[in-house]
């Protein structure tokens, strides 16, 4: 039986970074596959007063460690569907539907702004 898993990619998405994210599920200790349908939301800020090259995950990246998701009940709670609207402070997030044809999400392309900024992948 497959389980929704809420995976809290909560991704730093940054031109620094990687421009895609594999992640591999696993059924009974084996790997399966890659997922391939996602929902994701985004972005959020994550560190506003940081420039380019400071993406480490200091205190100042203020978004890793926010839980944007307290409107739907918190990242440990959250149940997302297509469309869900997410508020946080002033901003105003929509989990919307993701199909990858490749093994990966290329997240720089999905977002904008797409630097110094976190998404939310639920599969």
């Amino acid at each position: 039986m497959k389980k929704a898993i809420f995976i809290s990619l909560f991704i730093l998405l940054t031109l620094a970074s990687c421009t895609k994210h594999e992640v591999i599920y696993q059924f009974n200790g084996r790997d399966v596959g890659y997922f391939h349908d996602w929902l994701l939301c985004g972005p959020f800020p994550n560190c506003p007063e940081c420039d380019r090259m400071d993406y480490m995950h200091n205190e100042k990246c203020i978004g890793f460690f926010t839980d944007y998701l307290q409107s739907i009940g918190g990242e440990a709670a959250a149940q997302p569907v297509e469309g869900m609207t997410v508020k946080a402070d002033s901003i105003e997030r929509t989990w919307f539907f993701y199909h990858s044809d490749t093994d990966g999400i290329p997240f720089n392309s999905i977002f904008e702004p797409n630097d110094m900024v976190v998404a939310y992948a639920f599969c």
